[in-house]
């Protein structure tokens, strides 16, 4: 048998239902009794449960308030070298990626040239139009229209042809983001592992498991999906654009009005955007550590059957969501709303100035479709990239509190090390003290020894250290 030192330490719990001592075997109170509940205020135990009771008030005060002290994830303004380090999340899976951006391509230019061809199908009703157009010679859309006039199918297909594109980049992207937040979650979960207790007393629990459960969903989807959504966006304006210039430069003027309207407008919300989702992760974290240490620690609420108190701190946390969740949502109408307003303003002064040239000459029907059909693509385009940009700032702020996890460096490694395979010369404190993140001080200049072999018990109130000494001893903090 090794000589190694035993230490008990225990401390006596009063029940609050009987107002008797115990004297448990573990620090989980088992301090229950089989009086009822509704029986504790009788006239003979009055006095006794009311003293057991303010002292056990003190001690669910103290673990709750220094759970509530912790220190949260600091909350930075996200940045776009955060975007970089989620970037680098991908380069395992940019093959299929890549085949993801393939067919995003694909799909994007299928889409796009469609218009074009249909509106060469309308001026073909048109006998002014097909007149001239034989005198001056076809082009090649002219001829390719008429070849899908003459072959409905051939224009059934390749609306199909787009579609797939379209379902093989929703599979790759989908994929290759879930692929993503699987080696995030590990690899969060994993660093978590291996820091100290003193981050622990730092960082609630509840929102630790807030990161790695809706934060990482987050950073994988904007990273991947979002990212696709957002190129996707980018092409289609890009696109859109250049053959609604090529289609008429004569409309684009009251288009070029309304763009500095639209990019002020995306400016703007942007940055609330990015300042509201800081403040919604942060408020849904905090509920989530409040259920989380409650239920942790639900022995003692039940003891102080404080059930509705703890009920109405949840709801509290809730509630501040509710307020964050008000403001994000009238903010957002307004944009979506202000994007609606120029995009339809933009083209109802299209067909109105279209009819106009059309009066004049100027311009054929078919044209004017191409340019409208152009136009409502460019404005689903700025749609679409607005809600990309909320999306990525929302991947940004909850990659810095994912990258805080993963990148501090615990004070006390859990490899390397001597190897003690028996305690000789027993266990000895000298000049002690030690103190909790955000509490009070647990004992200062403490000195004992305890010789190899013997059994020596630590017994004081709660709080006094006992439990410390313990933990200490075992590292589990400096």
């Amino acid at each position: 048998m090794l000589p190694v030192s035993r230490i008990l330490l225990s401390a006596p719990l009063q029940c609050i239902r009987c107002g008797f001592l115990n004297l448990p075997t573990s620090s989980t109170a088992r301090s229950f009794c089989s009086f009822p509940r509704q029986s504790i205020f009788n006239s003979a135990n009055a006095i006794r449960i009311l003293r057991s009771s303010r002292l056990l008030q003190k001690e669910l005060k103290r673990t709750f308030a220094s759970s509530d002290k912790r220190k949260a994830l600091k909350l930075r303004e996200a940045s776009w070298s955060q975007f970089l380090k989620i970037a680098r999340l991908a380069l395992p899976y940019k093959r299929r990626i890549g085949l993801g951006f393939l067919f995003l391509g694909l799909g994007s230019s299928i889409f796009l040239v469609t218009p074009h061809i249909l509106g060469k199908l309308i001026d073909e009703f048109d006998d002014t139009k097909r007149n001239k157009a034989k005198a001056e010679g076809e082009d090649r859309a002219l001829k390719i229209a008429k070849y899908l006039k003459q072959h409905p199918l051939a224009l059934i297909l390749l609306l199909v042809a787009g579609a797939a594109a379209i379902v093989g980049r929703s599979y790759c992207m989908h994929t290759a983001g879930q692929l993503i937040i699987n080696d995030l979650r590990t690899k969060v979960f994993g660093k978590v592992l291996t820091h100290d207790m003193a981050f622990f007393d730092k960082n609630r629990v509840g929102e630790i498991v807030s990161r790695l459960s809706s934060d990482a969903l987050v950073v994988g989807h904007a990273v991947s999906t979002n990212l696709s959504d957002g190129l996707r966006s980018l092409f289609t304006i890009s696109g859109s654009a250049g053959l609604m210039v090529y289609t008429s430069t004569a409309l684009c003027k009251p288009v070029t009005i309304v763009i500095p309207i639209i990019f002020g407008t995306f400016y703007v919300f942007g940055k609330l955007q990015r300042k509201y989702t800081l403040m919604m992760q942060e408020a849904v974290a905090q509920a989530n550590s409040v259920a989380t240490e409650r239920l942790s620690n639900i022995k003692t609420v039940r003891i102080l059957v404080a059930e509705t108190r703890e009920l109405q701190a949840y709801k509290d946390k809730i509630h501040d969501i509710w307020e964050i969740s008000k403001k994000e949502g009238l903010f957002k109408g307004i944009m979506f709303g202000s994007f609606q307003l120029t995009g339809y303003l933009a083209i109802t002064s299209v067909l109105f100035y279209g009819t106009h040239l059309i009066s004049k000459g100027l311009l054929t029907y078919g044209e004017l479709s191409s340019f409208c059909l152009y136009a409502a693509l460019c404005v689903g385009g700025l749609s679409s990239l607005s809600t990309f940009y909320n999306e990525l700032m929302k991947g940004l702020g909850a990659s810095q509190r994912l990258f805080q996890l993963a990148e501090e460096k615990p004070l006390i490694p859990i490899t390397g090390g001597k190897k003690i395979d028996e305690i000789v010369k027993g266990i000895r404190f000298e000049g002690v003290a030690f103190t909790y993140p955000d509490r009070d001080t647990i004992f200062n200049d403490v000195s004992f020894k305890i010789p190899a072999g013997k059994i020596t018990a630590i017994v004081g109130p709660s709080g006094s250290g006992k439990s410390t000494v313990a933990n200490l001893l075992l590292r589990y903090t400096l």
